[in-house]
């Protein structure tokens, strides 16, 4: 049969949405104190599916906005740590899916038809957010795993209306994103992925004009690891990704849905170290890897009509 485990742990939580109307929001979140802590653990012998996940985070708001403005201005801060730890243990399974995602302030925001006008200020100063996602298996077929981790997070989408973004992150936590997959013997595909990050904005717009005001500063360390160790029984494939940024932003319109431009600053600054490894050691199989380590990371996309 199937075996599942999801565990989730937020320090406070919130969310806000509208629909055929508007939405002005003043919002603060504040955690300290005792750390959020999410385990999902998995122990069976055999399965046909498999899938474990946890996620964790001290502070965490979203909103929406369906035919209708949506202001926010919204605060966070956190002075304590964040792990999600999730561990598969089994021997036989058919497909196994596993992760972890661990942030220590998040928001999420998406909208449609509405004119967006989103300014965040995100502060985390505790000791770690971590999130770890370890597979042990005696026989598989495709397995993954995954594991992401954070200090500050915001992602903002909105389609057929303008949009303003003011965001502000600041972070000094040691942010580490850890993946070991083991397999005795297994066929298929395999992937273990670690992305770690101190600060990260996303921002999208679908048909109109985006303006974008970010500042992104990281003290904190940022580590991600990502192992595989097996043996294949049909000559499968493995991938490993390791991806470790200290400030991260990316900003997308598309102007081939309509007439849209994006433009804006980004200021980044990065002090933490930043680390990225990768190993893989398979038998009877194709492997492809890639490490990364990037300090502060900007990226800019538009699609134009007729391209």
């Amino acid at each position: 049969g199937t075996a599942t485990a999801i565990a989730t742990a937020q320090g406070n939580s919130g969310e806000a949405q509208t629909e055929q109307g508007n939405l002005n929001l003043i919002a603060a979140q504040t955690s300290d104190g005792g750390d959020a802590l999410a385990r999902a653990r998995v122990a069976v012998a055999n399965s046909q599916t498999l899938s474990a996940g946890s996620s964790a985070a001290a502070n965490n708001f979203a909103t929406g906005a369906d035919h209708g403005d949506l202001n926010v201005q919204l605060a966070q801060e956190a002075s304590n740590s964040s792990y999600a730890i999730t561990d598969v243990d089994a021997c036989c399974t058919g497909t196994t899916v596993a992760g972890s995602s661990s942030a220590t302030n998040t928001y999420g925001s998406s909208s449609t038809t509405s004119t967006v006008d989103a300014r965040y200020t995100q502060t985390a100063t505790g000791g770690e957010s971590r999130a770890t996602t370890d597979v042990y298996q005696y026989r598989a077929y495709d397995i993954t795993a995954a594991s992401t981790a954070a200090a500050n997070s915001a992602s903002i989408a909105n389609e057929w209306g303008y949009t303003s973004i003011r965001g502000r992150q600041t972070s000094s936590v040691d942010v580490a994103a850890d993946t070991r997959v083991t397999v005795s013997t297994w066929s298929g595909t395999a992937v273990a992925s670690a992305y770690g990050v101190g600060n990260t904005s996303l921002a999208t717009n679908i048909g109109s004009d985006m303006v974008v005001d970010v500042a992104q500063i990281n003290t904190g360390g940022v580590d991600a690891n990502a192992q595989f160790t097996g043996s294949s029984s049909d000559g499968g494939e493995v991938l490993v990704s390791s991806t470790a940024i200290g400030n991260a932003f990316t900003g997308y319109v598309c102007s081939q849905c309509g007439d849209a431009a994006l433009s804006g600053t980004v200021n980044q600054i990065n002090g933490g170290n930043i680390t990225s490894t990768g190993t893989i050691s398979a038998n009877g199989a194709s492997a492809i890897g890639s490490t990364s380590a990037i300090g502060n990371s900007a990226t800019f996309l538009t699609t134009q009509r007729g391209h």
